[in-house]
């Protein structure tokens, strides 16, 4: 009886830890990132020019999406190294998807399942390739690439998804991703 009282008081101490402390589970980090920017040159259209601009999809009502939002806005402001393209970005709100006409492509924020429908539709009716390092909006096919930095750098591509959006990726980038 003792010991499940233990395991009991630790199991609760361990979850009311994590309760609004944790990290988010799918935030992008300056890794991520820097794989992102680093990915673009493989796009025809985005790969020849000298700048990119990523729309940065958020939510103000998740705080996990302003969250991530606002740590992206460090990363691009720190700077990306090694990308041979200079990464700027604008902040989207999902209430405002028509200033997807303005970027090269959109990132979608963490706590966005919700919106990942309609923030596909508008990308991808622009040609817009969508990323995020959020696995299942690439898994249902929402997002078209899904990256992370760490532990090894994996890449992931919706081929139904770049189909719908129109995105042609080279052979050479085809054999360093997984395609789904």
């Amino acid at each position: 009886m003792p010991a499940m009282r233990i395991r009991a008081i630790a199991f609760a101490l361990t979850a009311a830890a994590g309760i609004g402390l944790a990290e988010p589970v799918f935030a992008a980090s300056p890794k991520d990132i820097n794989v992102v920017f680093r990915t673009l040159r493989y796009l025809p259209d985005i790969g020849r020019s000298k700048e990119a601009m990523m729309g940065v999809m958020f939510d103000p009502a998740v705080p996990a999406s302003v969250e991530e939002r606002d740590r992206l806005d460090a990363i691009i402001a720190a700077g990306i190294k090694g990308a041979r393209i200079k990464a700027e970005s604008l902040n989207i709100p999902v209430s405002e998807l028509s200033a997807i006409d303005d970027v090269d492509f959109v990132y979608v924020t963490e706590g966005l399942a919700a919106h990942h429908g309609e923030i596909f539709a508008a990308a991808s009716q622009k040609g817009r390739l969508t990323v995020s390092v959020d696995e299942t909006c690439v898994d249902q096919g929402k997002c078209v690439m899904w990256v992370r930095a760490e532990p090894d750098v994996r890449i992931v591509v919706n081929r139904a998804a770049a189909n719908a959006t129109k995105l042609r990726f080279p052979t050479a980038f085809r054999m360093l991703v997984t395609e789904r």
